[in-house]
């Protein structure tokens, strides 16, 4: 449970400078794939389109998407999130398994997402 607290505060910190601080022009965004569902909850997603393994963040701009899968530290990537991240990939996607806010926001910089830069 701690390793999924770290994971959400991240993602926390990671909105509230795209809050503060995106381009104009950039789409950033949650998908919440997430949480306990039942059985038939499930089944109906997945007929709806869900799919597992998608990363946590989605961002699009000038045609560009691109992903982030969160992790704690000492988190490992599953099963399902690794083979959602090899298709994202080969259809052009970038992504990145990211474990701390530094990382997450000199990315999101780079690549033109987030204005100026953090201190």
């Amino acid at each position: 449970m701690k390793r999924r607290r770290l994971e959400q505060e991240l993602q926390k910190t990671i909105f509230a400078h795209v809050a503060a601080r995106a381009t104009r022009g950039s789409v950033i965004l949650h998908t919440p794939n997430g949480g306990f569902r039942s059985r038939a909850e499930a089944a109906i997603m997945a007929s709806l389109g869900i799919k597992r393994g998608l990363p946590d963040i989605f961002g699009l701009r000038a045609g560009e998407l691109i992903a982030i899968e969160l992790k704690s530290p000492t988190g490992r990537l599953s099963k399902h999130q690794c083979e959602t991240i090899a298709e994202l990939t080969a259809a052009g996607c970038m992504v990145r398994v990211i474990d701390n806010i530094d990382d997450a926001v000199a990315w999101l910089e780079k690549l033109g997402f987030l204005k100026g830069r953090a201190q």
